[in-house]
């Protein structure tokens, strides 16, 4: 279902996507389109291939067969950081937040930006840039 739409400029498609896992069939053949800013929902039942297809999007899994295109270019995801480099990030369900952290440590979960220098080599976080990044996506949305 499409909420808000900015111009017609595809950011990701898909085409003929298929999962298998041995004889269990996840995913059937799945075609979607979204444009630029626009806000897409996928609803279904329990065991549908909703979490199977954003996974695959996202690099988590693999795809069996099918094709994705990030801003009209042919692109095979073969990991999370591949797909954080090509801009692909993904926001998972509450159970998977950490309900103690604000929600820019939320976003920025397992890509946590360090400070400069010493003080990033010793881990410590760079909370007002991921503050500042947070309310930007946020804004966008």
């Amino acid at each position: 279902m499409s909420i808000c739409k900015v111009d017609d400029q595809i950011a990701i498609e898909v085409k003929g996507i298929k999962k298998n896992y041995g004889h269990l069939q996840a995913l059937r053949g799945v075609d979607l389109k979204v444009v630029k800013g626009e806000i897409v929902a996928l609803i279904g039942d329990n065991g549908a291939g909703k979490s199977t297809l954003a996974k695959i999007i996202c690099g988590a899994i693999q795809k069996s067969e099918g094709e994705l295109y990030f801003w009209g270019e042919k692109t095979d995801v073969q990991s999370i950081n591949h797909a954080h480099k090509i801009g692909v990030f993904t926001v998972y369900q509450d159970l998977s937040l950490a309900p103690d952290l604000p929600v820019s440590d939320n976003l920025f979960l397992g890509r946590e930006i360090m400070r400069n220098g010493f003080l990033g080599k010793l881990g410590v976080l760079d909370r007002k840039t991921m503050r500042n990044e947070s309310k930007k996506a946020l804004a966008a949305l």
